[in-house]
C-alpha cells in the first residue's frame, strides 16, 4: 500500500465499525444504559471557564479554570479548594471546546481526571461547543481529527478502569457523525438542540404573533439543520423555505442552488428568520440576505445562532440593513482583536441570550434520571436522534 493510500484510510475502520451504519436508536440505547447507573442526588456543576479568578458560587456551583504551568502540564486552578466539594458527588462539567477561545480536549480530560482523583463519582461533560468536521478541514495541521477527540474521551480511564468522563452532551453540534463515532466506540454521547429555548427566551414567538404569521418565513440554510428548522417553525407557526447551497468548484464562492425558488417564495414576505448552528464567517447568512433583499427591498431579518464564534470577516458580512436583530447565545468566546471586540462587534444589533443557567438545569435533569424526551427550558434531543 502506498503512502497516499494509507492516508486515505478511515481511522474508524481499524476499530471494527462503520459510523454511517450506526443508527440513532443504537446511540439512544447506549446513552440510556449509561444513564441508569447515575445517582439521584443533586450534582455539583463546574464551569471550566477562561475567567481569571475561579470562584465558588454555592455548594452546588463552581467556576474553575485550567492552569498551564511552565512545563506545559495542566491542572484545575482550584485543586485544593475543590477536594471537599467534589468528594463522593456526581459532576456536570460545562465547557466550550474547539473553535476560537475554546479549551483543548486534553485539558478537559485532565481537569476531569483531577476531579475524579478528588473523589468525584461520575462526570457528565456538557460541551457548549465541540470541535467538528469543519475544523478538520480548515486546520488540518493544527486541530486533532474529530475521531481522535472522541476516541480520547472514550479511552481515558481512571486506575480502577472506569472512564474518566462517563458521558457527554453536545448542544447543536454540526453533524451526527460525532454521535455515530461515539456509539461505535461505546462512549455515550447525546445531542440536543436549543433553538426552541432561544426562541422563547428572546420573545420571538410574541413578535411573530403581533406582526402576523403570514408575513414571516424561516430560512433553513443547512441540510443538517432542516429538521431543526421545521421543529422551530412549528414553534413560531411559520413556513420554512429550504435553501440548498454549495461551493463553486472553480471560484470557491458559496452559491445558492435554488435561488429562484427561494426568491419567489419570499416575494410577499416582510420578515424572515434565519437559523444557523454557528456564526463564524457568516458567508451563508450574507448569501441569504442578498437574496432576501432582492426578493423584497424592504425585507427585515432576524438571525438566530446557537454558537457565537464571530470573526472579523463575519462582522463585515453582518453589517447589512436587512438584519435587524442577531440573537446569539453566550456559549463561546470569539477570538477577536481588541478593536473588534470593544467597538466593531457592538455596532451589530446583537441580542446575547445566556444559556449557563439553562445548561445547569439540563445537566441536573439528566444526572438525576430525567428523560431525554422531557428536557427542561425548551431544549430538545437532536432531530437526528428522534
Amino acid at each position: 500500500m502506498g503512502k497516499d493510500q494509507a492516508l486515505c484510510l478511515n481511522p474508524e475502520t481499524f476499530y471494527g465499525f462503520d459510523p454511517d451504519k450506526i443508527t440513532s436508536k443504537q446511540v439512544l440505547s447506549l446513552w440510556c444504559d449509561e444513564q441508569k447507573t447515575w445517582g439521584s442526588e443533586q450534582p455539583l456543576t463546574i464551569f471550566l471557564s477562561p475567567v481569571d479568578e475561579p470562584m465558588v458560587l454555592n455548594e452546588n456551583l463552581l467556576v474553575d479554570k485550567i492552569r498551564i504551568f511552565p512545563d506545559r502540564s495542566t491542572a484545575p486552578h482550584f485543586a485544593n479548594e475543590t477536594r471537599k466539594m467534589v468528594n463522593g458527588r456526581n459532576i456536570v462539567l460545562i465547557v466550550s471546546m474547539g473553535g476560537n477561545g475554546g479549551a483543548k480536549d486534553k485539558d478537559v480530560r485532565t481537569a476531569a481526571r483531577y476531579y475524579r482523583s478528588f473523589g468525584a463519582t461520575k462526570i457528565l461533560v456538557e460541551a457548549t461547543k465541540f470541535l467538528d468536521s469543519r475544523e478538520d478541514r480548515e486546520f488540518p495541521n493544527e486541530a486533532p481529527t474529530l475521531f481522535a477527540v472522541v476516541k480520547g474521551f472514550s479511552d481515558d480511564r481512571m486506575p480502577d478502569g472506569t472512564r474518566t468522563v462517563a458521558a457527554m452532551v453536545l448542544p447543536d453540534n454540526h453533524s451526527s457523525a460525532l454521535f455515530r463515532m461515539a456509539a461505535g466506540l461505546k462512549f455515550p454521547a447525546i445531542g440536543m438542540t436549543g433553538y426552541r429555548f432561544m426562541i422563547r427566551k428572546s420573545g420571538l414567538t410574541e413578535a411573530v404573533r403581533q406582526i402576523g404569521q403570514e408575513f414571516f418565513a424561516q430560512l433553513a440554510p443547512d441540510a443538517n439543520r432542516h429538521k431543526t428548522a421545521h421543529s422551530s417553525a412549528e414553534e413560531l407557526g411559520i413556513e420554512v423555505v429550504s435553501c440548498r447551497k454549495a461551493r463553486d468548484t472553480e471560484s470557491g464562492k458559496l452559491i445558492m442552488l435554488n435561488r429562484k425558488e427561494v426568491m419567489a417564495r419570499l416575494k410577499n414576505k416582510k420578515h424572515i428568520v434565519v437559523f444557523d448552528d454557528e456564526i463564524a464567517t457568516s458567508d451563508t447568512i450574507q448569501l441569504l440576505m442578498n437574496a432576501a433583499a432582492e426578493a423584497n427591498p424592504e425585507m427585515e431579518a432576524t438571525v438566530l445562532a446557537m454558537h457565537n464564534n464571530l470573526t472579523a470577516g463575519a462582522i463585515v458580512n453582518l453589517k447589512t440593513p436587512v438584519i435587524k436583530r442577531i440573537l446569539i447565545s453566550d456559549t463561546m468566546m470569539p477570538s477577536l482583536s481588541d478593536e473588534d471586540r470593544n467597538h466593531n462587534v457592538w455596532a451589530l444589533p446583537l441580542v446575547p441570550i445566556p444559556v449557563g443557567e439553562s445548561l445547569i438545569k439540563v445537566g441536573e435533569h439528566l444526572m438525576t434520571g430525567g428523560s431525554l424526551a422531557n428536557l427542561p427550558e425548551g431544549w430538545l434531543p437532536d432531530p437526528w436522534l428522534q
